[in-house]
């Protein structure tokens, strides 16, 4: 009997944690810091715009987030007690590029748009596999280019 409450019980917690990683995939828990999808265009602690991007005049999108976002790039942006340093994960498109070094290969002209993504918003975009365990920058490509 007491194995039969442990299971039921496990799998009501599983199925919450789906659903919550469901919400944040879809960005539907606006009041939730890294959830919230920005109307196109404006800049916030966690995205900027392509405005904002061509406005600083650099040549690649490392330039642009040591300048206008330096906290994206330090070690574990969102872990309070890590057991290993980690980076955020760099996307473009939606692909996967590498750690925080290839963002000086991608250039500013580019990118349309970028936000940074907390590690659970980026689990749910990107999927468990992710090397997202300190969040990621997805990087949006400009139409045309």
């Amino acid at each position: 009997m007491f194995r039969r409450n442990v299971t039921a019980r496990c799998l009501a917690v599983m199925s919450m944690a789906q659903g919550v990683l469901a919400c944040a995939a879809h960005g539907s828990s606006p009041g939730i810091t890294g959830f919230s999808q920005e109307p196109a265009g404006k800049s916030t602690q966690h995205s900027l715009s392509e405005a904002d991007i061509s406005k600083v005049g650099a040549s690649s999108i490392e330039d642009v987030v040591r300048r206008l976002r330096p906290e994206w790039l330090r070690v574990n942006p969102t872990m309070r007690q890590p057991t290993a340093p980690e980076r955020a994960a760099v996307y473009f498109d939606d692909r996967y590029l590498g750690g925080l070094e290839v963002l000086a290969l991608v250039q500013a002209s580019e990118a349309a748009s970028m936000e940074y993504l907390t590690p659970l918003v980026a689990r749910g975009r990107f999927g468990v596999a992710c090397p997202c365990a300190a969040g990621a920058i997805s990087i949006r490509k400009r139409n045309g280019r």
